[in-house]
């Protein structure tokens, strides 16, 4: 976990404590055309591959055990074995036999880090050929597969690919490099389901396939939402449009940052070249309280544009690498305003708390009390040749879980059905979206001395695409 004082978003100056579907206008064919080709491949392949999937009903496909049942809801879970188990979380998992192809169900051993519901993970299907899922109804879905790594496995030593009505749509699969040994993972799988079953399959490459317990999740809202991009492009010195709303001013904003967020095109402004530059300066200056800070920075959301809930969020942007600073994309609950935070929830694409190169997704919502949990999805170290360049981060987004991407690798995820008892789930409701570049605060520090200013986020484009 992250120890820190969590950020506060809906504080501002003078508070105390109280789609990926069409790219918008083209520039020049060397730049963003290409970088957009270039960030989206992976996502493009999968929606590929689920398209040519088509019709996912099983043929002549043989079960372990007797048929199941038609679906009576949204969601449907299974566990490893005969028996099924009601988990800590209180939700009932049904036994797999009447859904698996094959295989052999084995005890996993005690104990599964990197989760909240061992239970999920006492047992698992070994050498199964994949799963026959049965649907409520045509319509997007959001397959979870939870899996946990052996405490002797090692990296390389079991990897397979994930397909969906034939088509491959997570290729070499390997939980003890994702997340290490004796730890849990929970792979999404979004597919768009035309017929009344999920065809999904496995196809092993290494060593043996290990699956814990699978679930399929109805995006009910998947046709109902639209799109927003922003390409940046525009005069040197220009702001950015009216879809996009400044939150100025000191105060810390929760973490007890050292800067003071400001409108002015010092610190947030068009390059001319296709970028939004976020730039943090070292200069006095005074807040609305009348307090002097001594560093300048921005911070825009689309809080008056943009509610997402669910879909495919991606921007690309170079990274700052001083000490000292906090550059994020993140999103926070559009109910803020009315049920505070942290009952509101929080979710961090993308963070950088040190110049090393190590970027966090994670989430934050409410515990027991007035307690706050923050739960990290995913930590990854980028090349140390390339932390300065551009890269593409990504979060794909359905009920019940979050995955996060780097450059098109999945890094880290977050699953409903991982969470421990006393913390709420706090995601499947609209969020607005946040860029920031903070300067100091309980997380990451203040800046050592030394540091250079300006430092400068760069950023790309920024597009949301529903599921649809």
């Amino acid at each position: 976990m992250i120890e820190r004082i969590l950020k506060h978003p809906h504080r501002r100056a003078g508070e105390r404590d109280n789609l990926r579907l069409a790219v918008g206008r083209a520039r020049s064919p060397g730049r963003a055309g290409g970088r957009r080709a270039a960030g989206g491949a992976h996502i493009r392949a999968v929606a590929l591959a689920l398209a040519a999937a088509g019709v996912l009903a099983g043929c002549g496909l043989s079960h372990s055990g007797p048929s199941t049942p038609r679906p009576s809801g949204p969601s449907e879970r299974w566990v490893a074995g005969s028996v099924g188990i009601t988990d800590s979380r209180g939700t009932f998992w049904q036994p797999d036999v009447s859904v698996a192809r094959g295989g052999q169900v084995a005890t996993a051993g005690s104990g599964a880090a990197g989760t909240g519901n061992p239970a999920l993970y006492r047992k698992a299907r070994v050498d199964g050929s994949g799963y026959e899922l049965p649907v409520v109804k045509p319509g997007t879905y959001a397959v979870v597969l939870h899996l946990l790594a052996p405490r002797d496995a090692g990296v390389g030593q079991n990897m397979f690919d994930v397909t969906v009505g034939g088509q491959t749509v997570v290729s070499a699969l390997d939980v003890a490099a994702r997340v290490g040994a004796g730890h849990a993972l929970a792979v999404l799988v979004p597919v768009t389901v035309t017929g009344e079953v999920v065809d999904l399959g496995f196809r092993p490459r290494r060593g043996e396939v290990s699956v814990s317990a699978v679930s399929v999740t109805l995006d009910s809202a998947a046709t109902i939402r639209g799109t927003f991009t922003d390409d940046f492009a525009g005069p040197a010195g220009a702001t950015v449009d009216s879809r996009w709303t400044f939150e100025t001013g000191g105060g810390g904003w929760g973490n007890n940052e050292l800067g003071v967020y400001t409108s002015s095109n010092k610190n947030v402004a068009l390059d001319g070249a296709g970028n939004l530059v976020i730039t943090a300066r070292r200069e006095d200056i005074r807040d609305a309280d009348g307090k002097t800070g001594h560093y300048t920075s921005g911070r825009l959301t689309t809080k008056n544009s943009l509610d997402l809930q669910y879909g495919h969020v991606e921007t690309r942007l170079v990274l700052p690498t001083g000490g000292g600073l906090l550059p994020a994309f993140w999103a926070v609950g559009s109910n803020v305003d009315s049920v505070g935070w942290p009952v509101s929830g929080e979710i961090d694409i993308l963070e950088l708390p040190a110049p090393n190169g190590s970027i966090y997704a994670s989430v934050h919502g409410p515990a027991q009390g007035d307690a706050a949990y923050a739960r990290v999805a995913g930590i990854h170290r980028l090349p140390a040749a390339t932390v300065a360049g551009f890269h593409t981060y990504s979060m794909d987004w359905y009920p019940g879980i979050l995955q996060f991407s780097v450059d098109g690798t999945v890094y880290g995820s977050v699953s409903v059905d991982d969470m421990p008892p006393g913390q709420t789930w706090a995601f499947d409701h609209p969020f607005y979206l946040i860029f920031n570049l903070a300067v100091g605060g309980n997380w990451p520090g203040s800046p050592p001395a030394g540091t250079r200013f300006p430092q400068k986020m760069v950023i790309d484009y920024v597009q949301v695409t529903g599921h649809n």
